[in-house]
């Protein structure tokens, strides 16, 4: 027997096949389970509604980043000058090593700045008319503000260290018109 001949007889039966008796009324009442089904439920949202909800929530992500971009530029005060500076010292044995901090107060054409400084805990900002108000000390640092004079016979600023470590201290100084932004880095030893 040739495969032909099975391929054309079982052609033949499945043309022979006819639909049984009760076929049309299964298909009309499955047609109106289906018409019944579709009225109960809910409406569908417009496909216009669907693109738009699609495309923001694409968006939502992109606004949600312009928006942090914007409070970062808005928060972050932008300064006149900026400067980073090193300084090493060591510490004797059994005392504490001072250190001048050499503030850019030249930069400011006013008498007094208003000083911020953000002393690390290891640090210690030296007994001075800095020193008037107590400082707001948190987990990492003490801040300072105060008025410093700008001229050439001011006191300088100094910090004493007596434990060995890396510390890093944010100044902020500002008078009319003018803002200095510095931080140091003091590697002590």
């Amino acid at each position: 027997m040739k495969p032909d001949d099975d391929l054309s007889r079982g052609l033949r039966k499945l043309r022979a096949l006819r639909p049984l008796q009760e076929f049309p009324e299964r298909l009309e009442l499955g047609l109106i389970n289906v018409d019944r089904q579709e009225r109960s439920a809910p409406p569908k949202p417009r496909r216009l509604r669907d693109a738009l909800h699609g495309n923001l929530l694409l968006t939502l992500p992109a606004f949600a980043s312009v928006a942090v971009a914007a409070h970062l530029l808005i928060s972050e005060p932008s300064f006149d000058v900026s400067r980073v500076a090193e300084h090493t010292v060591e510490i004797p044995e059994g005392g504490h090593a001072a250190l001048d901090l050499g503030l850019w107060l030249d930069h400011h054409q006013a008498e007094y700045a208003s000083v911020r400084l953000h002393v690390p805990h290891g640090l210690t900002l030296t007994n001075s008319h800095e020193k008037d108000r107590d400082p707001e000390c948190h987990d990492t640092a003490c801040i300072y503000e105060f008025m410093h004079p700008t001229d050439e016979q001011a006191p300088s600023v100094r910090v004493e260290v007596r434990t060995p470590g890396r510390y890093r201290m944010k100044v902020e100084h500002a008078s009319e018109g003018r803002r200095v932004h510095e931080v140091f880095v003091v590697h002590a030893r």
